[in-house]
């Protein structure tokens, strides 16, 4: 009996590392290597153009890209796809200087009933007609830091490319805009992503820097990681709370700053005191930049006028504290959005 439940806990191990698969690839193979060649040999997916499926789909949202496969468009299996990047990082650096060590990817194979209903839900709304966003009348492409959205979809011999810039800042007015954004929020929900999300950084060693490219986290130590995990759901409503402070600070400058004549597009790192105030602008240049170019000096300036006159009080008290956030001045736009050298947790 001993032995026999050992057998048990063995295959459930391995049935388990099955289900999440860890690959980590160095910087230096990873950069040798094709996308065919990562896709086929390190993650062990079937590549589109040699799919024996009749119905094939691929696409992102987030960091996370989605693999849908079936034979008949009712009973589909998939992959969930994410990607994270170990770093190393100089000590006493002001903004952290990151060097690339090792490519990390979770493959997690979905659950069949939920690639059964989101794989339904893409045919039966048929995505693989909605054009490019190219093809879509006022699509804004004028966003920085932001990303794109991929839908690929191969419907017997046939395959479908679209690609969906910024997406999340895109006007409902604009065509296809609610049904692309519904279909993340199903697409989201219906999987459960961020489980799979949470998973991988309970799975990264400790002590370590890692980046997607948008956001830097440091999982310190191993009772840190059981805290992270512990914390999920305030750590998510915080987020939450953070998109729509984003929101109506972008509105209130933007009513604040209408001459945004400026000729290349600025970044500054904005802080927010606990007792809700501006604390502190810094211009994202060094030394020599500031030098050549001082208009930034005017725009620290007009952004320090725009807070002042912003009622700050509506950030929430626990937020206030570690409250840092990106700002980007172009021609058409002002933007905010998490440093890349901002810690989540």
């Amino acid at each position: 009996m001993k032995y026999l439940c050992t057998i048990f806990f063995i295959l459930f191990t391995l049935s388990g590392q099955a289900q999440h698969s860890l690959i980590r690839i160095s910087v230096e193979k990873w950069e040798a290597l094709k996308a065919e060649e990562l896709s086929r040999d390190y993650l062990k997916l079937p590549l589109m153009s040699e799919s024996p499926y009749k119905f094939h789909f691929r696409f992102s949202i987030n960091d996370q890209t989605i693999h849908l496969y079936s034979n008949n468009g009712k009973h589909f299996t998939g992959k969930v796809v994410e990607r994270i990047i170990e770093n190393k990082i100089k000590k006493n650096a002001t903004i952290p200087d990151l060097t690339r060590i090792n490519y990390i990817y979770m493959v997690s194979s979905i659950d069949p009933s939920k690639a059964d209903s989101v794989g339904q839900y893409m045919l039966e709304n048929e995505f693989y007609s909605i054009p490019t966003d190219t093809s879509i009348n006022h699509w804004n492409f004028n966003w920085g830091d932001c990303r794109s959205n991929y839908l690929k979809m191969k419907i017997d011999s046939q395959v479908f490319t679209k690609s969906f810039d910024c997406l999340k800042n895109q006007e409902d007015s604009i065509a296809y805009v609610i049904q692309l954004k519904q279909f993340n929020h199903i697409v989201y929900n219906t999987l459960n992503l961020k489980d799979y999300h949470y998973l991988l950084l309970d799975k990264l060693k400790p002590n370590k820097r890692y980046t997607n490219g948008y956001w830097i986290t440091m999982i310190s130590s191993k009772s840190r990681s059981k805290r992270i995990s512990k914390n999920r759901e305030k750590i998510e409503y915080l987020n939450t709370m953070i998109d729509s402070i984003d929101a109506r600070l972008e509105h209130q400058l933007d009513l604040l700053i209408p001459d945004k004549d400026v000729y290349y597009t600025s970044d500054y790192q904005i802080t927010i005191s606990s007792k809700r105030r501006l604390k502190r602008v810094k211009v994202k240049m060094n030394f020599w930049k500031r030098f050549a170019n001082l208009e930034y000096i005017k725009w620290k300036r007009k952004i320090r006028k725009a807070f002042r006159q912003i009622d700050l009080t509506f950030i929430q008290p626990e937020l206030a504290f570690k409250f840092k956030r990106g700002l980007s001045i172009n021609t058409h736009d002002i933007n905010l959005y998490t440093p890349v050298y901002e810690f989540y947790y």
